[in-house]
C-alpha cells in the first residue's frame, strides 16, 4: 500500500498561506480594537446609548427583571445547552476529519473566552451602563447597581463564547446552528437591557468568537487535532471524561476555576507572608 506523499512545494505553500492568513487576522483584530477604543465616545454616544435609552422606556417590574436575569444566567438554557448540541454533532460525525475540525472549534471557543477576558483586563476600563448612566437612564428595578462594579464591560465574554460555540455547531449543521442561536441570544441580549453591557460590547464579543472559530477551524493545527482523535480511539474513557469537563467549564465561562482561583488568592492574602 502506497502512502500519499505531500510535496515540499505544497507544504511551503500551505505554510505561507497559513502565515498570511494569521497575519491578516491579527491585523484586522488590532485595527478593530484600536478603532473601537479610539472612537469609543462616538460609538457610545451615537450607537450604544440611543439603544439603551430606547430599551429603558420599557422597564419591567423588579420580579420580572429578576426572572430575566436568572434565565440569562441559567446554564441549561445557555452554555450547557450549547455544549449538549456540540456533543450531539460530535457523535453524529462519522469521519476523523470532521471530528478534528470539531476539536479545533472547541479549542477556538476556549481561546476566545480567554482572549475576551484578557482584553477586559488589559484594555482601558469601559464602565458598564449601570455604573456610568446618562440622564434618562434608570437602573432596572430589582437589579443591584453595584453588580460587577469596577469590571471592564468590553467585550462581552458571554457573547464571545456563546457565539463561538454557535459557529462551531452552525458549520456542521445550519439547522442546528439556527437552534443554537437561541441560547446564544438568551445569554447575551438580556445583559444589554439589564445595563450590564453596551450593545457594542455584545456585538464585538459575538464577532470575536465567530472570527476566532473561523480562523482556527480553517488555519489551526490540524495535525494536533488528528492526534487528539487518535487518543479518543485509544483511551475513550479518559478522552470523554476530560472532554465533558472541558465543555462544562467553557459553557460556564470557567466559573468554578475562577472562583477557586479567587478563593486561593484570598487565602494567600490572609495567611501568606
Amino acid at each position: 500500500m502506497h502512502k500519499t506523499m505531500i510535496s515540499p512545494a505544497l507544504t511551503r505553500h500551505r505554510r505561507i498561506q497559513f502565515t498570511l492568513a494569521w497575519t491578516l487576522a491579527f491585523a484586522v483584530l488590532l485595527v478593530a480594537l484600536f478603532g473601537t477604543v479610539r472612537y469609543e465616545p462616538i460609538l457610545t454616544d451615537f450607537f450604544d446609548w440611543p439603544i439603551l435609552l430606547k430599551l429603558n422606556h420599557y422597564v419591567f417590574p423588579g420580579t420580572l427583571n429578576h426572572l430575566i436575569s436568572g434565565v440569562s444566567n441559567l446554564p441549561i438554557l445557555t452554555g450547557a445547552l450549547l455544549a449538549g448540541l456540540f456533543w450531539y454533532v460530535w457523535f453524529e460525525s462519522n469521519s476523523e476529519s470532521e471530528k478534528a475540525e470539531l476539536f479545533l472549534g472547541l479549542g477556538a471557543a476556549v481561546a476566545a473566552v480567554i482572549l475576551s477576558r484578557g482584553l477586559q483586563l488589559t484594555l482601558p476600563t469601559h464602565l458598564r451602563p449601570l455604573h456610568d448612566p446618562v440622564p434618562g437612564f434608570d437602573v432596572p428595578p430589582g437589579i443591584d447597581p453595584a453588580v460587577l462594579s469596577g469590571w471592564n464591560s468590553f467585550p462581552s465574554d458571554h457573547a464571545c463564547v456563546y457565539f463561538a460555540l454557535t459557529t462551531v455547531i452552525w458549520r456542521r449543521s445550519q439547522l442546528l446552528g439556527l437552534f443554537a442561536l437561541l441560547p446564544a441570544l438568551i445569554g447575551s441580549l438580556p445583559r444589554i437591557y439589564l445595563g450590564l453591557h453596551y450593545p457594542s460590547d455584545v456585538a464585538f464579543g459575538a464577532l470575536l468568537g465567530i472570527f476566532i472559530v473561523m480562523m482556527v477551524e480553517n488555519y489551526g493545527p490540524e495535525t494536533f487535532a488528528r492526534r487528539a482523535i487518535l487518543f479518543e480511539q485509544k483511551r475513550p474513557g479518559m478522552f470523554y471524561s476530560c472532554g465533558f469537563l472541558l465543555t462544562y467549564e467553557v459553557a460556564t465561562l470557567f466559573e468554578d476555576i475562577r472562583k477557586t482561583g479567587a478563593g486561593l488568592a484570598d487565602a494567600y492574602r490572609l495567611f501568606g507572608p
